[in-house]
């Protein structure tokens, strides 16, 4: 047995609590140690097993405890993946220090967290590269991205960091709309679908005030991921039923604050919508670049992609975007 087998044998050997979720379009199954069960990881998915449940894939998720020397890499300060035809590895070092490994043959897969706790970003958006590998295999790809809609019609909000996507996303959840994430969400180019992946938000604490308030009982924890200050939100069981969905993809956006006339809309060039949708897709989705690349030039094709002013009101946001869900463009 190689010693990818090794971890992921000595990582289901070592949990024992059973759960089955639902992310996106995938079924999983879990399995825990006591600590991350403490944890509650089953809550940041938005679904959970039906009858006659299936999963697709199945992983390992423990932690707290060291992961013996020999598994470890090398150089345990410096980031690192490895990929063959079988086996995708993943090490982030401190002060996160987890181990991802992948088994493409059996669709297994460990999470292991070597800390005494678990990173609070990680608990919002547990296993994404995990996730991410098994989605190779399918017609499914996470996306740096957020998501929200009406009557299962979305708007899919792409960018880098600070363009707006979260406040969007939120002040349209605080509005009534469907919610399908505000960080990474599933898409499917072909059938032009977006689905949730988890039930999370990520706020930062610089950010609107407002919205900060009408989230308050769902913060869970303070982050400070890349040293970016942030309040990382999980919905409660009756929101998930409530609004958490997702649905067909009418448009594209990637929202910027440039100080124009708000929610005023300039077509972007497939090029831009590219790089919007590639860079931190990339970079929290390593691993099997080629069917990621193909899917996300499938997703340009997929539909016009507009930039957006959003502007610096978030009670206006829902009102402002409804007309470009609406198709008023």
């Amino acid at each position: 047995m190689s010693m990818f087998g090794s971890i992921i044998e000595l990582a289901f050997s070592s949990t024992s609590i059973d759960a089955d979720v639902v992310s996106g379009a995938f079924s999983i199954r879990l399995r825990l140690d006591e600590w991350a069960s403490k944890h509650d990881v089953p809550a940041s998915f938005p679904g959970k097993s039906q009858a006659n449940f299936r999963p697709d894939f199945k992983v390992a998720i423990l932690g707290g405890t060291p992961l013996p020397h020999r598994f470890l890499p090398s150089d345990i300060s410096r980031y690192s993946v490895y990929e063959d035809e079988r086996y995708l590895t993943i090490w982030l070092p401190a002060p996160d220090s987890v181990l991802y490994v992948w088994d493409f043959e059996s669709n297994a897969g460990v999470m292991w967290c070597t800390t005494a706790t678990m990173p609070p970003w990680m608990l919002g958006r547990p296993m994404l590269p995990l996730i991410h590998a098994y989605a190779t295999q399918t017609e499914w790809c996470p996306l740096h991205a957020s998501a929200v809609g009406r009557n299962g019609k979305f708007l899919l909000m792409i960018g880098p960091g600070r363009a707006g996507k979260s406040t969007a996303a939120l002040s349209c959840a605080a509005a009534g709309w469907q919610y399908a994430g505000d960080d990474f969400v599933l898409i499917n180019p072909t059938r032009r679908q977006v689905e949730p992946l988890y039930t999370s938000a990520r706020l930062r604490v610089n950010g609107p005030k407002e919205l900060a308030a009408s989230l308050s009982r769902f913060i869970f924890a303070e982050s400070n991921e890349y040293n970016d200050p942030r309040f990382e939100i999980r919905f409660g069981a009756r929101e998930r039923e409530a609004f958490i969905s997702g649905g067909s993809i009418e448009r594209v956006l990637i929202p910027r604050r440039d100080g124009g006339r708000n929610f005023q809309t300039e077509r972007a060039k497939p090029s831009e919508v590219f790089s919007a949708m590639m860079t931190h897709t990339r970079l929290c989705a390593p691993g099997r670049a080629e069917q990621l690349t193909k899917k996300l030039f499938s997703a340009v094709r997929m539909l016009p992609a507009y930039f957006v002013e959003t502007g610096n009101d978030v009670t206006a946001i829902p009102a402002g975007l409804q007309p470009i869900l609406d198709g008023a463009l």
